[in-house]
């Protein structure tokens, strides 16, 4: 998952469902697309527009204000790098390289996996296209 959601001055990756306290409760669901569902039993806007059913869909690549009673939460799309164990048959995205099974590699936002020095030469990511967004230690 790549969007941050921020509220109450904290910032955390949406990397699975989050529920806020109340009131008014308020759950961060993430979707199989990349996308984000912020779901609230009171009226919800999103970017100051009311949202039907409370459900305010955000999808991949997209940030977005969503307001529900007095909680504001604020999701930012950010497809940074961040460590991830590689799978049994990755291959970097760049230069197409082998991973070493359960090595630590870079991975963008989209999930395209990188070794962490060929992911520090990207402007953008190869697979999304988005800014690569820097190293992973």
């Amino acid at each position: 998952m790549a969007h941050l959601l921020m509220t109450d001055g904290s910032m955390r990756r949406v990397d699975g469902t989050i529920d806020l306290g109340g009131p008014p409760r308020v759950r961060v669901q993430p979707t199989a697309g990349g996308g984000v569902v912020v779901m609230s039993a009171a009226p919800t806007t999103r970017d100051g527009t009311p949202v039907p059913g409370n459900l305010a869909p955000v999808l991949w690549g997209e940030g977005a204000r969503v307001r529900s009673g007095g909680t504001l939460l604020v999701l930012e799309w950010q497809a940074a790098p961040r460590p991830h164990r590689a799978g049994a048959a990755a291959s970097c995205r760049l230069c197409f390289g082998r991973l070493e099974q359960d090595a630590w590699a870079s991975v963008c936002g989209c999930d395209a996996p990188f070794h962490a020095e060929c992911h520090a030469l990207c402007i953008t990511c190869p697979a999304c296209g988005l800014p690569a967004g820097g190293q992973v230690a």
